[in-house]
């Protein structure tokens, strides 16, 4: 698990020496910097956060590991997510986590090029996964599962951020089955969504979320 406290002190450095990583953040468009302003400053009180369990679940922390499908980093990434956190896109519609498409120009941004730059680079890591979730609760919202919130379902009481966690295990797809359909959704792993809902049930939003946004 990462030192929070020495990622915190290193971000900090990074910004007053006006290094690289202080001038790409400085031509980062509006929505992407003030993520970036969120992440650094909030990241100290993560500690016992939900991108805290998040990562312990998905890598153990870990920025540099790839699985054996392909997913990569600290929160276990594939293709789809990054595509959906706007710094990837692939040609063909073929998602399978061969890293065979193209970074895009926010992810070079970050001085993100291929997959090994995504690996070693901390910062676009935690940048993506917070745009990921945002998209992903756009769409929880979009087809209306926020619904099954305080609800219990196979024993386990529905929440904001057990839904959020489901859909990064499983993705929209998976959760929609599952609540809709009583199809239980498995990650490659064989791990259950019910896993992820219970486990990561009860946290407060991520920063550049809100929950509270739309209720009905």
């Amino acid at each position: 698990m990462i030192d929070f406290k020495k990622f915190c002190k290193l971000s900090v450095m990074i910004a007053l020496a006006a290094t690289p990583h202080a001038v790409v953040k400085s031509h980062l468009n509006k929505n992407a910097k003030n993520t970036l302003k969120n992440t650094h400053k909030n990241i100290k009180n993560e500690q016992h956060s939900y991108f805290s369990k998040l990562a312990s679940k998905e890598s153990g922390g870990n920025y540099n590991v790839t699985n054996r499908y392909g997913y990569l980093g600290k929160y276990q990434m594939g293709e789809m997510a990054l595509i959906q956190a706007g710094l990837y896109k692939k040609k063909s519609k073929d998602i399978n986590n061969k890293w065979d498409g193209e970074w895009t120009e926010k992810a070079k941004q970050f001085k993100v090029y291929n997959k090994d730059d995504f690996l070693s680079n901390e910062e676009i890591q935690e940048y993506a996964v917070r745009e990921y979730t945002k998209e992903n609760w756009k769409l929880v919202k979009h087809f209306k599962l926020h619904r099954y919130i305080g609800k219990t379902k196979d024993g386990i009481t529905i929440t904001h951020s057990g839904i959020l966690a489901g859909t990064h295990l499983v993705g929209i797809g998976g959760l929609k089955k599952y609540l809709e359909k009583d199809i239980m959704s498995k990650d490659g792993n064989g791990v259950q969504i019910t896993a992820y809902l219970d486990d990561l049930s009860g946290y407060a939003a991520p920063s550049n979320i809100n929950f509270y946004e739309i209720e009905s």
